[in-house]
């Protein structure tokens, strides 16, 4: 009865990547913050991948932001 689909979850790395394309491709301020935001939600758990994949996407925006 409208009950969601039981499809497969995606990944940590999955979702860390995502969020680094959003980083990298956003062109509103707001949400390149709301997935700096997640990716720093998401380095608790997922300190190794979040550190690897969104690092120099992380340095470009302190830079020219």
């Amino acid at each position: 009865m409208g009950g969601q689909t039981a499809g497969p979850q995606p990944t940590g790395a999955e979702t860390i990547q995502k969020l680094c394309d959003r980083v990298a491709s956003s062109t509103l301020l707001e949400d390149r913050r709301d997935a700096v935001r997640a990716l720093k939600a998401l380095s608790k758990k997922y300190r190794m991948e979040v550190g690897m994949q969104s690092m120099d996407h992380l340095i470009n925006i302190l830079q020219t932001d």
